[in-house]
């Protein structure tokens, strides 16, 4: 899993979401690639969805953050 933030402060991964209204986000938010395991127990569900657009900038950042971790 990732992060979705609102915060101001920038990581130079952040991916900002365009199509925040039609993922069901009230305000601006970014992507932000800090990630981690959740057993699936503790996921509640579905919130939104990332528009195409967005849902392929996220895999591309995705991609980049990899790279460069290995």
């Amino acid at each position: 899993m990732t992060m979705i933030t609102s915060t101001g402060t920038d990581w130079p991964s952040d991916t900002m979401i365009e199509g925040g209204r039609e993922a069901g986000l009230n305000v601006p938010c970014k992507v932000r690639f800090k990630l981690f395991t959740l057993d699936d127990a503790l996921s509640t569900g579905r919130l939104g969805r990332l528009t195409k657009r967005d849902a392929n900038a996220v895999g591309n950042a995705l991609g980049l953050v990899l790279a460069s971790s290995g």
